[in-house]
């Protein structure tokens, strides 16, 4: 039979921070056989998600290095790690940019910024990540393996003491979030310089 046609049609929104797909920190999702066009986004997605056998248009913004290659198991190479990495750094530029200017945000906005900011250097990180996995010998990456998780382990933890004078309060994710991305990108950063460039 023939495959299922999805038509999903997505208006601009005020929210400047809105994405396409909005996914949980460990929510994953795969499109198969899709169609995306006509549409506007902030984002295609928060997080990382697979495309197969898909297609869309240009109405990409910014983050359609989120969008992994129609095959999961395929590393990326060298050269496109490098250039998502400046892509980051640009974007990283224009959220600094807006958060130092005169206009006022909502609390809810600073969140979903801080949220935006985070997720876009962790799926850096997992870019990154994919690729040691396919170039590193077995006995170099089981030492990194060990190394990464003891680092997730404090990444964690200076989330959660950042945020702890503001529990249950609005800010709470805003200072969790912003304490996450820095170390990640201090992470990403750290790999790139040593093994990538």
């Amino acid at each position: 039979s023939a495959p299922l046609k999805l038509v999903v049609v997505l208006t601009k929104s005020s929210n400047e921070t809105s994405s396409f797909v909005y996914l949980g920190e460990y929510d994953n999702a795969t499109f198969r056989k899709c169609s995306f066009s006509n549409n506007q986004f902030f984002t295609f997605s928060n997080r990382e998600v697979t495309m197969e056998d898909c297609t869309y248009d240009s109405n990409y913004a910014a983050f359609s290095d989120l969008i992994t290659s129609s095959d999961p198991e395929k590393a990326l190479d060298k050269d496109t790690i490098l250039d998502n990495y400046k892509k980051v750094l640009k974007k990283q530029d224009e959220i600094d940019s807006k958060l130092n200017s005169d206009s006022l945000m909502d609390q809810m906005t600073l969140n979903q910024t801080a949220y935006d900011e985070y997720n876009m250097w962790d799926t850096l990180l997992n870019q990154v990540w994919q690729y040691l996995g396919a170039t590193l010998d077995e006995k170099e990456m089981d030492v990194l393996k060990e190394e990464q998780q003891k680092w997730i382990k404090e990444k964690e933890t200076a989330m959660k003491d950042a945020g702890a004078d503001f529990e249950g309060g609005s800010m709470q994710p805003m200072v969790e979030y912003g304490a996450g991305s820095s170390s990640t990108r201090k992470r990403t950063e750290l790999l790139i310089g040593k093994y990538i460039q």
